[in-house]
């Protein structure tokens, strides 16, 4: 079973710039997700706490969770996608890779798969999605919060990129 989820709540949207919120834009990714993977389950919204032990009494080792974040930097206004899996975990790494390899066509330049560890810094500790889910576990960034153009209008093609990669996970 493949879990899809935005990042963040209503009541903690994520990051924000110039009016836009992350999880507002995050949750039309999660609705074409589940469009284009029939059988995949919508994670409900709501804290980040709530969505671990919601997918945890329902997920199986197999199972895989996807969640889409945008991202934000500290300062400038990159650009460009990556993919998150918990750091050591090699079919985490596996699906990420994977992910970014279709992803990155659509949201250039390729940012890579990376280990999860907050704000990138492994003293930080790992990603709680990552860390505590039952199951293999990815956070998709497909781009910078400040391109909103090109993550709204790319968003399906985003999203089949995804979409595949899932599909091909499972299969291969």
């Amino acid at each position: 079973m493949i879990f899809v989820s935005a990042g963040h709540y209503p009541r903690v949207p994520g990051v924000w710039w110039r009016g836009i919120r992350e999880h507002d834009e995050c949750v039309p990714w999660m609705g074409a997700l589940a469009r284009l993977l029939p059988n995949s389950v919508i994670v409900p919204t709501g804290p980040l706490q709530d969505k671990i032990a919601w997918v945890n009494a329902r997920a199986r080792f197999e199972d895989i969770v996807v969640e889409v974040h945008l991202n934000a930097a500290p300062s400038g206004q990159p650009r460009g996608s990556e993919t998150l899996h918990f750091p050591g975990s090699i079919r985490g790494k596996h699906l990420a890779e994977l992910i970014q390899s279709r992803l990155a066509y659509a949201f250039s330049p390729n940012r890579g798969a990376k280990p999860g560890y907050v704000q990138g810094d492994p003293d930080r500790g790992i990603l709680a999605l990552l860390k505590r889910t039952r199951c293999t576990s990815v956070i998709v960034e497909p781009e910078f919060i400040y391109w909103p153009e090109h993550y709204r209008g790319s968003r399906e093609a985003g999203c089949a990129a995804i979409a595949g990669a899932l599909r091909d996970f499972y299969d291969g």
